[in-house]
């Protein structure tokens, strides 16, 4: 009984950092999320070049208010702030998602192009995929991550 009262706690208690930290860096979002997004259509631009579009349907992008659609971000910083790990780590794990979730978010960017100007069935998939991913990576890579130490204990 006291263990059940002890893990409840604990995760009421993480519950209400996350979601204080979430609200902070939301309300942060809104001012640094341009430059996010300004990042990936700098990673994109040149691989869209590559592909064979024009500066004029590169620029065709409305990206006005566009970073609130990459506020997964969001959850994520909000879930590795509400983590009782070593900065170290913390720094490591911010890194890494962060890295893998530019990735995509470039990818999803650079989808849209073959899937609108060229209805390219493959570019379609991923475009409509995308969103699915980008609302559970987050999770996914908190997850994996608070995996990893008790699979190393275990060995």
């Amino acid at each position: 009984m006291w263990l059940n009262f002890i893990v409840v706690n604990r995760i009421f208690k993480f519950l209400i950092k996350f979601f204080i930290f979430a609200t902070l860096i939301f309300v942060l979002w809104i001012w640094i999320g341009v430059y996010y997004q300004n990042l990936v259509l700098a990673i994109s631009r040149p691989i869209l070049l590559l592909m064979g579009y024009s500066e004029l349907q590169i620029s065709a992008l409305r990206l006005s208010d566009a970073y609130l659609v990459n506020f997964n971000l969001v959850p994520f910083l909000a879930l590795i702030a509400s983590l009782d790990i070593e900065m170290k780590r913390r720094i490591k794990l911010f890194i890494i998602g962060f890295i893998i979730m530019l990735f995509i978010h470039s990818m999803d960017l650079i989808a849209h192009f073959p899937a609108f100007f060229n209805l390219s069935e493959i570019a379609i998939i991923i475009v409509y995929s995308l969103p699915i991913l980008n609302f559970g990576f987050p999770f996914l890579i908190w997850v994996l991550w608070m995996i990893e130490p008790e699979r190393r204990e275990k060995d």
